[in-house]
């Protein structure tokens, strides 16, 4: 999920996305993606302005 709140700070500052609308974050690794999670986006500045509103999905153990 960390991954997922870096990209939103680094795609706010750089303008690639509009803070006033929620997005969809979607990170993983190696192996695919496996967390998305609805983010309110902030600038870095403001960093205790965003807020994570959902998680859709994160990796789990598979018994």
């Amino acid at each position: 999920m960390k991954v997922c709140v870096e990209i939103v700070l680094m795609a706010a500052e750089n303008g690639a996305i509009n803070i006033d609308k929620k997005v969809i974050a979607i990170a993983g690794t190696n192996e695919g993606a496996d967390t998305a999670v609805i983010i309110k986006p902030a600038y870095a500045h403001r960093f205790l302005d965003l807020e994570i509103r959902e998680i859709l999905t994160k990796p789990g153990k598979i018994s």
